[in-house]
């Protein structure tokens, strides 16, 4: 399917955010996806994961939520550099970006207002678990295996789950070793004790990062290639509308 894409502004509380919108061709409205990033910015492969969507018949848009400072990627050869970004910005920050996105989204002619999903990876999966336990006009998230999310602290995403109101979807690889198997447990315990609705897909070789085929050491493709469909599939159940991809 034949994508188009552009680079748009949505206003923040910290000023104008760049955001890399794809869509099919064409003119119907259709869902909305927020493509949450990695640590490393909104690089050529989250622009690539976004046109991927698109490509299944959604309106992607990927914030760039490192906006508000003067380095807005890093490398994957400096895991640093990254982390460094990602220690400097708040939940509340990335909260305002996430809701701007979701305002620029329905806002726009070409997208079915009010059926907004969230997709993220690595820190951007702990975005999509917060997302939802936030912002209650979210109506899907996919988080790929979020670091965080059921840390030992007081603001870890899981301890709010009582405030999830959208189904969710978690993908987690059995070799990560930043997501012990204990967080797993204990995120599924959650939202197994408040009623939510979920879906867990678990890849028992997968390291973390496993959907990232620009990322040496970590892209797992077997369970990449499982995980995307299901991904896509899962939003075309909870959304609707998309249209259908090119075989």
């Amino acid at each position: 399917m034949a994508v188009k894409t552009e680079w748009v502004t949505a206003k923040t509380p910290e000023g104008d955010m760049r955001v890399y919108v794809a869509r099919p061709e064409g003119s119907q409205p259709l869902p909305g996806i927020i493509v949450i990033q990695e640590i490393f910015g909104v690089n050529e492969h989250i622009q690539d994961v976004t046109r991927r969507y698109a490509e299944q018949g959604f309106v992607a848009a990927a914030p760039e939520i490192f906006h508000r400072f003067e380095q807005k990627e890093a490398p994957y050869s400096d895991v640093q550099a990254g982390f460094a970004l990602r220690q400097r910005l708040s939940d509340n920050q990335v909260m305002d970006d996430v809701n701007a996105t979701c305002d620029l989204l329905n806002s726009r002619s070409d997208v079915q207002k009010g059926q907004i999903g969230i997709v993220g990876f690595c820190y951007g999966g702990r975005v999509v678990y917060l997302a939802l336990t936030r912002n209650p006009n979210l109506k899907a998230g996919a988080a790929f295996y979020g670091g965080g999310i059921a840390a030992d602290a007081a603001d870890a995403p899981v301890n709010a789950t009582a405030n999830i109101r959208a189904p969710i979807h978690l993908f987690f690889g059995g070799k990560d070793q930043s997501i012990p198997a204990e967080q797993v447990s204990k995120i599924e315990t959650a939202l197994k004790q408040n009623n939510k609705r979920y879906e867990l897909s678990w890849y028992p070789e997968a390291p973390h990062g496993f959907c990232c085929d620009a990322r040496p050491g970590s892209y797992h493709e077997e369970s990449a290639r499982d995980a995307f469909p299901k991904a896509v599939n899962f939003f075309k159940r909870t959304l609707g509308g998309a249209v259908a991809a090119a075989a």
